[in-house]
Protein backbone atom coordinates (compact mmCIF):
# COMPACT_ATOMS: atom_id res chain seq x y z
CA UNK A 1 0.00 0.00 0.00
CA UNK A 2 1.14 3.42 -1.00
CA UNK A 3 0.51 6.42 1.28
CA UNK A 4 0.34 9.71 -0.35
CA UNK A 5 3.39 12.10 -0.06
CA UNK A 6 3.05 15.43 2.26
CA UNK A 7 3.47 17.20 -1.18
CA UNK A 8 0.28 15.80 -2.80
CA UNK A 9 -1.88 16.24 0.46
CA UNK A 10 -0.92 19.81 0.46
CA UNK A 11 -1.81 20.02 -3.50
CA UNK A 12 -4.71 18.59 -3.31
CA UNK A 13 -5.68 19.85 -0.23
CA UNK A 14 -5.47 23.70 -1.46
CA UNK A 15 -7.12 22.42 -4.85
CA UNK A 16 -10.49 21.67 -2.83
CA UNK A 17 -10.57 24.87 -0.58
CA UNK A 18 -9.87 26.73 -4.07
CA UNK A 19 -12.99 24.77 -5.32
CA UNK A 20 -15.25 25.14 -2.53
CA UNK A 21 -14.45 28.99 -1.79
CA UNK A 22 -14.92 29.45 -5.65
CA UNK A 23 -18.35 27.83 -5.08
CA UNK A 24 -19.33 29.41 -2.42
CA UNK A 25 -18.56 32.95 -3.25
CA UNK A 26 -20.44 32.03 -6.58
CA UNK A 27 -23.44 31.14 -4.62
CA UNK A 28 -23.39 33.85 -2.54
CA UNK A 29 -23.35 36.15 -5.59
CA UNK A 30 -26.55 34.86 -7.13
CA UNK A 31 -28.25 34.76 -3.33
CA UNK A 32 -27.44 38.65 -2.95
CA UNK A 33 -28.81 39.23 -6.25
CA UNK A 34 -31.87 37.22 -5.79
CA UNK A 35 -32.44 39.46 -2.40
CA UNK A 36 -32.10 42.79 -4.12
CA UNK A 37 -34.57 41.65 -6.87
CA UNK A 38 -37.01 40.66 -3.91
CA UNK A 39 -36.58 43.85 -2.00
CA UNK A 40 -36.94 45.65 -5.49
CA UNK A 41 -39.87 43.95 -6.35
CA UNK A 42 -41.70 44.72 -2.77
CA UNK A 43 -40.54 48.74 -3.00
CA UNK A 44 -42.19 48.64 -6.32
CA UNK A 45 -43.46 52.45 -6.07
CA UNK A 46 -45.28 54.38 -8.29
CA UNK A 47 -44.23 56.73 -10.89
CA UNK A 48 -43.83 60.49 -10.31
CA UNK A 49 -46.20 61.11 -13.22
CA UNK A 50 -48.75 58.78 -11.41
CA UNK A 51 -48.99 61.26 -8.42
CA UNK A 52 -50.61 64.01 -9.92
CA UNK A 53 -49.26 67.79 -10.92
CA UNK A 54 -45.33 67.23 -10.99
CA UNK A 55 -44.74 71.23 -9.95
CA UNK A 56 -43.52 70.59 -6.20
CA UNK A 57 -43.49 74.46 -5.78
CA UNK A 58 -47.55 74.30 -5.77
CA UNK A 59 -47.11 72.01 -2.40
CA UNK A 60 -45.34 74.62 -0.47
CA UNK A 61 -47.17 77.47 0.98
CA UNK A 62 -45.63 81.24 0.52
CA UNK A 63 -45.03 83.75 2.58
CA UNK A 64 -47.98 86.16 0.07
CA UNK A 65 -51.06 85.00 2.37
Amino acid sequence: MHLPSVDSFIVITVIKVVVVFAVLMTVLAYLQWVERKVIAHIQVRPARIAWGRTDCSSHWPTSSS
